[in-house]
């Protein structure tokens, strides 16, 4: 296939961004929990430190009750110098202002910048912050080795212990030997003789590379909370952000107690300022109290019988990251599988790729943003990201996408996952979830795919360029929908050599160009792979284990179809929507009463999206998913603040209905509004 040539997108992350395992030790909230400061307005984070050089960023937060429609921080080095700035415009020593992007602020929001410095022979510094939302309440913290000190320092910039010698120019360091404690009563708990953790589905919002998921249910009884010889589990957050560890069962129980063993690496790994425990009625989370936070010992909390067949530890660490040892649950079967376990949708109008999964609610189940909140597009401007592909899960809107590297052509190596729980607030997930190691037999071309959830596994198919050959579709599965991720089959799902074979041709240049899978499962729990680009597509059915292929391929290409087709199913009709035209391309659709055509152009969703001056025409790449009863359209732009053709952003729309089930045209916005 090499007379089958075609660039595509991704999007690197800014330095500022990656956190590294057990660099960082606890900031505001520490120090809000004793009392000695309030929530941090701007904080200062060192990120990494290798030699003489180191990264840091600063976040600032509006903590007024009035929006902000500009920010300053100033500080000042003994003998460190900046040599290297990024999402913010600095000047002197030092003084860093907004960009136009991330300027205004309303109550609550954030801006984070980054930067690179060197110590000049001095050491890594941390400087008092001051500026327009830095005032008293600002701090900044230190990084330090994983494991290398069990006490935590806050540098408060004017907030010492003492109120009466507190100055707005002073810093003072305030010293913690052990993380806040839970007023809750903590005994010690014999192991729950019918544990039923071990019969559950794990999944969580993230978990690291180095840890596993499997040991939250493995029933080990841990040494102590450094004991990993039986795996960890650990997530890397966002400061003060929430993340969760949920088990989902086939069937309902009376839920009696549950116990949690909290991972603790002494600096890598921190146990939370707050977890508590929630269980789904079908339709919302409720809570039932907080977890215990003692370290070497189950954390006991009764849960009243409670009937379900889902519960959810959230966690909360001001700092990074939090992990949880082991996470047992003792309860007994009350009846039947509920409703909302069923492995086939309910729901006429539910996603194609959530379709599938008892734990996604998309039809209405979940909530909803908040009236009066207001997001941007692009979502998150500090990143280039590309060819989006979504989903919902356990009520929260996950984003696939690629990594824009390149700046003259396309170069995509490796795939991000976003996602929000609110579709105003978005979140990156760090370093790549998934690259193009992953695939042995792979050497370029990470490109537009999608992910899917079935049976309790996340697959996701993706295009790359098979060794040696053409472009292929591979199949990655999960236990969680931010990895970590293997190869599923150890080769390709189709290549050349498959569709020649499936299609009787005698050339490879015969085929449909392999690139661009969507995959859907119907409410009948038949899958199905459509793909393809230049003008052709492909539609074939999956078996039940979504890593092989049966029955016969179908070509059959909608009007103007060109590349990118993404499938999903609205009240008993099937919409395919793709790029329609040539670059730069037109977003179209067409509707079907069968996922494999034939299908009926229905008509045009958004308009060409326009170029930045002076450079190639922007590709386009559409998604459509619905999520608590409202339809979105998530796609790329090419002229973003910073991007271009080759470095785009993934941005989001309300989508809408005729009462006739046509698509009414959007207009791209500046961002959502609720």
């Amino acid at each position: 296939m090499q007379n089958k040539a075609k660039n595509y997108s991704r999007l690197p992350l800014l330095p500022g961004r990656v956190l590294l395992q057990g660099k960082v030790l606890l900031l505001g909230m520490i120090a809000a929990a004793c009392a000695t400061t309030t929530n941090a307005a701007c904080t200062y984070t060192v990120t990494n430190n290798w030699g003489a050089g180191y990264t840091a960023a600063i976040r600032v937060t509006n903590d007024t009750n009035a929006r902000v429609n500009a920010w300053q921080v100033n500080w000042s080095y003994a003998k460190n110098t900046v040599t290297n700035a990024w999402n913010a415009q600095l000047t002197g020593n030092y003084t860093a202002t907004n960009l136009g992007w991330n300027g205004g602020l309303n109550p609550g929001q954030s801006a984070e910048f980054g930067f690179q410095a060197v110590t000049n022979g001095g050491a890594v510094e941390t400087p008092a912050l001051s500026g327009n939302l830095c005032g008293a309440s600002a701090s900044s913290v230190v990084s330090v080795s994983s494991r290398s000190v069990a006490s935590s320092a806050v540098f408060s910039n004017g907030a010492s212990s003492n109120p009466a010698t507190s100055s707005r120019n002073s810093s003072s360091i305030i010293q913690s030997s052990s993380v806040i404690r839970s007023s809750s009563s903590v005994s010690s708990v014999a192991p729950i003789a019918n544990n039923i953790a071990t019969l559950a589905t794990a999944t969580t919002s993230y978990v690291s590379p180095w840890e596993t998921l499997a040991a939250v249910n493995d029933n080990s009884v841990p040494a102590n909370s450094n004991d990993k010889s039986q795996g960890a589990y650990g997530n890397w957050n966002n400061p003060n952000s929430i993340q969760w560890v949920q088990y989902e069962w086939p069937q309902t129980y009376s839920l009696t107690q549950t116990q949690v063993y909290w991972f603790d690496d002494n600096g890598g790994v921190l146990t939370p300022t707050r977890a508590y425990v929630e269980y789904w009625t079908g339709s919302n989370w409720v809570s039932l109290g907080d977890v215990p936070l003692t370290k070497n010992a189950f954390n006991n909390l009764p849960l009243n019988s409670v009937v379900t067949n889902r519960l959810r530890v959230s966690m909360l660490n001001a700092t990074q990251s939090t992990g949880i040892l082991e996470w047992r649950v003792a309860g007994i079967p009350v009846g039947q599988p509920p409703a909302s376990s069923s492995v086939k949708s309910s729901s006429s109008s539910s996603r194609s790729s959530v379709a599938s999964s008892s734990n996604n609610s998309s039809a209405g189940n979940c909530t909803g943003p908040l009236a009066g909140t207001r997001g941007s597009n692009p979502i998150l401007p500090n990143i280039f990201t590309a060819d989006p592909a979504s989903f919902v899960h356990n009520c929260t809107f996950y984003i696939t996408a690629g990594r824009d590297e390149g700046t003259n052509g396309f170069l995509l190596r490796s795939w991000y996952v976003l996602s929000s729980t609110d579709m105003v607030n978005w979140t990156d997930h760090g370093a790549p979830v998934m690259s193009l190691s992953t695939f042995t037999w792979a050497d370029a071309n990470a490109w537009a795919g999608q992910m899917i959830e079935r049976g309790g596994k996340f697959y996701w198919y993706v295009p790359v360029n098979k060794r040696g050959g053409g472009m292929a579709i591979g199949v990655a599965v999960g236990d969680s929908p931010l990895g970590p991720f293997r190869d599923a089959i150890g080769a390709p799902l189709v290549d050349d050599t498959i569709e020649m074979k499936a299609f009787n041709y005698t050339d490879a240049g015969q085929t449909v160009y392999t690139i661009d899978p969507t995959v859907f499962v119907d409410d009948n729990g038949q899958a199905y792979l459509t793909y393809g680009g230049f003008w052709r597509m492909v539609t074939v059915a999956l078996n039940d284990n979504m890593t092989s292929i049966k029955g016969s391929w179908i070509e059959r290409t909608p009007r103007d179809f060109f590349e990118a087709p993404y499938l999903s199913k609205r009240n008993g009709t099937y919409y395919m929507v793709y790029a329609a035209g040539a670059n730069p391309a037109t977003i179209d659709y067409a509707t079907a009463t069968s996922p494999t055509g034939p299908w009926t152009y229905r008509g045009r969703i958004l308009e060409k999206l326009p170029a930045l001056a002076g450079q190639d025409a922007p590709t386009s790449h559409p998604a459509i998913t619905e999520f608590a009863g409202q339809w979105y359209l998530v796609y790329h732009i090419s002229n973003g603040k910073g991007g271009g053709t080759y470095r785009r952003q993934v941005a989001i729309e309300k989508l809408f209905f005729n009462s006739d089930g046509t698509i009414k045209p959007i207009t791209p916005s500046s961002g959502l509004t609720f």
